[in-house]
C-alpha cells in the first residue's frame, strides 16, 4: 500500500535496507532489542499500544452489544419464530 519511503515516513517502519543485507540487519536489531531491559521494553510497549489495545477492547464490545441487541430483538424472534426447517 505504501512505497518504503513512505512506510519510513510514515513510521510503520524503522527502515529501508536492501534485500541482500535484510537477514543480517534483521538479526542484528533483533539482537539490539533483546539487549534491552525487559521490564524497561516491556513498560514503553505497553505506554504505545494501550491507547490502540483499548480502542480494539471498545470496538469488541460495542459490536457485541450490537448483535446481542439485535438476536434478541422482538423482530428477530418473530422471524426466527416462522422457520421452518425440511429433510
Amino acid at each position: 500500500m505504501f512505497t518504503a519511503e513512505e512506510a519510513v515516513r510514515l513510521d510503520v517502519i524503522d527502515r529501508v535496507v536492501p534485500e541482500e543485507r535484510l537477514l543480517d540487519e534483521s538479526l542484528k536489531r533483533a539482537a539490539e532489542l533483546g539487549a534491552k531491559r525487559a521490564a524497561t521494553f516491556r513498560s514503553l510497549k505497553k505506554l504505545l499500544r494501550q491507547p490502540v489495545a483499548q480502542e480494539m477492547v471498545k470496538r469488541e464490545e460495542d459490536s457485541l452489544r450490537e448483535f446481542v441487541e439485535i438476536w434478541y430483538s422482538d423482530e428477530t424472534r418473530e422471524l426466527t419464530r416462522n422457520i421452518t426447517f425440511r429433510n
